[in-house]
């Protein structure tokens, strides 16, 4: 008990602390103390310095420096970033609904519902050739639907899977100048049973490939299957592809004029097994051969 009493004493024990002058050792000053009031002096100033370090932390721009307690909305880099994102979900957006709208038109129906699925064989590339590539006189029907199409006398159902009148689709591709996008022997011709939508013409290496009407360019990139691969979209609702390109000449956007090069023919992508053209004609969404339209020998 005596031992505790002591220690508390030592806490209020009074000392003298004194500043004398170094030369002539004369008492500037003096002053006393205990070693409470020490702690308590330590203890002060501790605080007040923890409390003004807080103060400048959250009423101050330093809180930026404190995670989670920075407002985005100042820091400029962070929001120069946040504008770029939106950008890209903005971009990425709409190149989804194009990538889709694209493969409607290629494909002549929406991809993601099965039941708008229409034949691999247009009936605009069955006109005299005797094979309907359907079955039953509704879907033949079906398919006249909406074109321009003389009428049919026979009452024969045979018959009338034989007959197609010439549609205003095709009219209107023979009306027009098409400009052969590279001259030469054809080494495939359009087949869309087997799933060839275009023709592929031999050319020598590095031959310039030319627009065969005016347009704008929707794609121009690379592909595994077709390598370098340009798209243009024409009036008359006309779309042409050219593939396997060694070098693409033109960019999505770019305007191109009627003959003016937009490749060089290339043996590039996995179905290439030589430098040629792949050359696709499409129109309303449906392929057409190119070659009963365009003289490329």
């Amino acid at each position: 008990m005596s031992q505790q009493i002591a220690k508390t004493n030592k806490w209020k024990d009074l000392y003298r602390l004194v500043i004398l002058r170094e030369d002539t050792l004369e008492e500037v000053s003096s002053y006393k103390l205990t070693l409470l009031n020490i702690y308590i002096a330590l203890s002060s100033i501790l605080v007040l310095v923890s409390l003004i370090v807080v103060l400048l932390i959250f009423f101050t721009p330093l809180k930026k420096l404190v995670p989670g307690y920075g407002d985005p909305s100042e820091d400029k880099a962070y929001m120069e970033l946040y504008r770029k994102v939106q950008d890209m979900e903005k971009q990425l957006t709409a190149y989804q609904i194009y990538t889709a709208n694209f493969r409607k038109m290629i494909m002549g129906y929406d991809t993601s519902n099965a039941e708008n699925e229409r034949p691999s064989v247009p009936p605009l590339e069955l006109v005299g050739t005797g094979e309907s590539g359907r079955t039953g006189e509704t879907e033949m029907e079906e398919d006249l639907k909406g074109a321009d199409v003389a009428p049919l006398e026979q009452s024969d159902t045979a018959d009338r899977k034989i007959v197609y009148a010439q549609t205003s689709n095709a009219n209107t591709l023979h009306n027009l100048y098409l400009i052969p996008p590279v001259t030469g022997s054809l080494s495939s011709t359009f087949n869309a049973e087997i799933g060839h939508f275009g023709v592929d013409i031999l050319a020598p290496k590095d031959t310039p490939v030319k627009s065969i009407l005016d347009g704008y360019v929707i794609t121009s990139d690379w592909t595994l299957e077709t390598g370098n691969t340009i798209g243009i979209q024409h009036r008359n609702d006309l779309v042409t592809f050219y593939k396997h390109n060694a070098v693409l000449l033109k960019k999505v956007g770019d305007y191109v004029p009627a003959g003016e090069a937009i490749a060089l023919v290339g043996n590039t992508g996995k179905f290439s097994t030589g430098p040629h053209l792949h050359f696709e004609l499409w129109q309303n969404g449906v392929p057409v051969d190119p070659a009963r339209y365009i003289k490329f020998e």
